[in-house]
């Protein structure tokens, strides 16, 4: 079994009594500090596979900590995760702007933190072929990526080229300049439509095109707000799976 290093940045025992036997089980290293400031310097000095940060933190709050491996540390490629007991969406679009990778909502189920932290740190690490400049197409399934994870990869990296993405007789576009979604185009849709209905896609096939080039804009929302919008979107789609699967 691969020992996976990860860093829990919590002062939350309730928290950690629940995670740090199952995880070890899973294989799982794990650190355990309820420090910003400590957590950072662990950081600049550990390899990770993981990030996990509590919301609130004493000295650095786990965004200012996520803000400062994504800027100053330039770590875009290790996965981070915040735990949060609101599911407010302005803490979702802050978490967005600071870099985080996905957020997961107190009281924490075991297993879907463990499949999302695993889930996480394979896409992370399928994705680093891409970070070689000579490198011009990367693609992959779209099963095995979230298309929400992915366009904040492409983001985090500041990427551009053009992302196709393909479901059964369905092809789209999206384009990224430096990270930004500034086009996109679905048959018929353009612009954030054209992004929405791609984002309910749950099979098919991605391919990422390494390109800079001159294109005509037809998206007017940041790519911030657009990825807040699919997570919800995706939220109310799973809450309805739900309800369904109840009645």
């Amino acid at each position: 079994m691969t020992t996976k290093k990860i860093l829990i940045a919590s002062s939350d025992e309730s928290t950690i009594s629940k995670l740090k036997n199952p995880l070890e089980r899973e294989g799982f290293d794990i650190t355990l500090i309820d420090d910003g400031e400590e957590a950072l310097e662990f950081i600049r000095q550990t390899s990770l596979q993981a990030i996990v940060a509590d919301l609130n933190l004493s000295k650095m709050s786990g965004l200012d900590l996520c803000w400062a491996v994504r800027n100053r540390l330039k770590f875009n490629k290790i996965p981070f995760i915040i735990l949060s007991s609101s599911n407010d969406k302005e803490i979702e679009l802050n978490s967005y702007r600071s870099g985080v990778d996905g957020i997961i909502i107190k009281p924490i189920s075991v297993r879907e933190f463990i499949v999302r932290v695993e889930a996480l740190i394979v896409r992370f690490q399928s994705f680093i072929p891409l970070r070689d400049a000579k490198l011009t197409v990367f693609s992959g399934e779209l099963g095995e990526f979230l298309l929400l994870e992915l366009i904040q990869l492409l983001h985090n990296n500041s990427k551009s080229g053009r992302l196709w993405l393909s479901d059964q007789y369905n092809r789209g576009s999206i384009y990224l300049d430096k990270g930004k979604i500034i086009q996109a185009r679905l048959d018929n849709l353009e612009g954030e439509e054209a992004i929405y209905r791609m984002f309910s896609w749950r099979a098919g096939k991605f391919e990422f095109e390494v390109d800079e080039k001159s294109i005509i804009p037809n998206v007017k929302k940041s790519t911030i707000e657009i990825l807040l919008e699919c997570s919800k979107r995706m939220d109310e789609q799973h809450h309805s799976s739900l309800l369904f699967s109840h009645n």
